[in-house]
């Protein structure tokens, strides 16, 4: 009898293993087809993101260049506000200065036949409703 109960024991827990382990298959086996049908999509996936990317790629490229040719045209724009500024300073005796607040400084030089170098400014404000006032001479 004792040999009865523990061979029944052992086949209880065989039992109960044996349906632990279909149990664990079942589950597995479920994972498995969720996979297989998950990867049926992949390469779908797979085409239209590279395709979106390829898209992205152009558009940037497409970006790239606009900069590009703003970065030049603002450059160009410098230099012949540069070159300009240079004109006036130079043959004409004018030099024109930003101050705080949105003063403008205007400089005069070669207005005084005595003395090339002496310098006349004034400063001015340009308001709201485009009238100039004048702050300092």
């Amino acid at each position: 009898k004792h040999r009865e109960r523990i061979a029944q024991e052992k086949l209880d827990k065989i039992g109960h293993a044996s349906e632990q382990s279909r149990l664990s298959l079942a589950e597995v086996q479920a994972e498995v087809q969720e996979l297989i049908q998950t990867s049926k999509h992949l390469p779908q996936e797979l085409e239209i993101l590279k395709s979106k990317l390829a898209a992205e790629k152009e558009n940037l490229m497409v970006e790239e260049q606009e900069l590009e040719v703003c970065q030049r045209s603002t450059e160009l724009k410098r230099r012949q506000l540069e070159t300009g500024h240079e004109v006036y300073e130079k043959n004409l005796g004018l030099r024109f200065e930003r101050q705080r607040e949105g003063l403008l400084v205007i400089k005069m030089y070669n207005i005084d036949p005595q003395d090339h170098s002496r310098q006349f400014y004034f400063t001015f404000r340009v308001e709201e409703d485009n009238l100039y006032n004048v702050c300092e001479c």
